[in-house]
């Protein structure tokens, strides 16, 4: 073991969701590593527990679900190195003044997560958690909200962030439902890759679920590959 404790109180999420709710840290699990996580989720008193898995690793999914874990999501990360990008027309960044039509956009722009696969997550509760997630971006958790827009207001938004001093990844993505078809998909990802070479990034990511085809193949358009499959755990209850 590294030293490191089993898991991690998420106190964001504890918050939100009103239930103390950790993390496990680390990516595969063997039997010793399994009790220590339950013997840290009695000393906590964790109510819920996310566990990002290595997909690759069959002892862990075998002692994820002998361990009361449910397989909610399937996490794919994509990636690509990046060149010149021009910001395209249309897009901006993000005011204070966006928010409300941009949580109109977000309360139900990602229903394919985790979150809405979590039969314990109400929908409502997913809902109002991207409501949030896109607010907080703008006041600091992302490092740029890019937006869409056309006579009627804003019609879509990608959210930026540095990873390191090479590498920037691809937050939120989500379109307005009356807009869908028209490719501002595609331009807001090209906005997001204008907005990395800008910070003089070489490489950026996004992560995608692995039941989204729909957003697997926008972001294969725009030149991203997969580069890493995990798997998404959650499990609810004091062992």
């Amino acid at each position: 073991m590294t030293g490191e404790p089993a898991c991690t109180v998420l106190e964001g999420d504890s918050a939100f969701f009103g239930r103390r709710i950790a993390r496990v840290n680390g990516h595969t699990l063997t039997p010793a590593r399994l009790a220590e996580v339950d013997a840290f989720c009695r000393t906590e008193r964790v109510e819920g527990l996310y566990f990002l898995a290595s997909a690759s690793d069959d002892e862990t999914a075998r002692l994820a679900e002998r361990g009361g874990f449910a397989l909610v999501d399937i996490r794919l990360t994509l990636e690509r190195a990046l060149h010149a990008h021009d910001m395209p027309e249309g897009v901006r960044a993000a005011t204070p003044q966006d928010i409300p039509a941009l949580q109109v956009i977000a309360r139900r722009a990602f229903t394919d997560s985790r979150f809405y696969h979590d039969p314990v997550i109400a929908v409502e509760q997913a809902d109002a958690l991207y409501e949030t997630w896109i607010a907080r971006s703008l006041e600091g958790f992302a490092d740029a909200v890019l937006v869409s827009e056309d006579e009627g207001g804003v019609t879509g938004f990608i959210t930026c962030r540095r990873l390191n001093a090479h590498s920037g990844d691809i937050g939120l993505v989500g379109v307005r439902r009356d807009s869908a078809g028209r490719g501002l998909g595609v331009a807001l990802t090209e906005a997001a890759l204008a907005w990395f070479c800008a910070q003089g990034l070489q490489r950026a990511q996004v992560v995608t679920q692995g039941r989204n085809i729909a957003a697997q193949r926008l972001y294969q358009k725009c030149g991203f590959r997969t580069g890493e499959i995990a798997l998404w755990y959650h499990r609810w209850g004091t062992p």
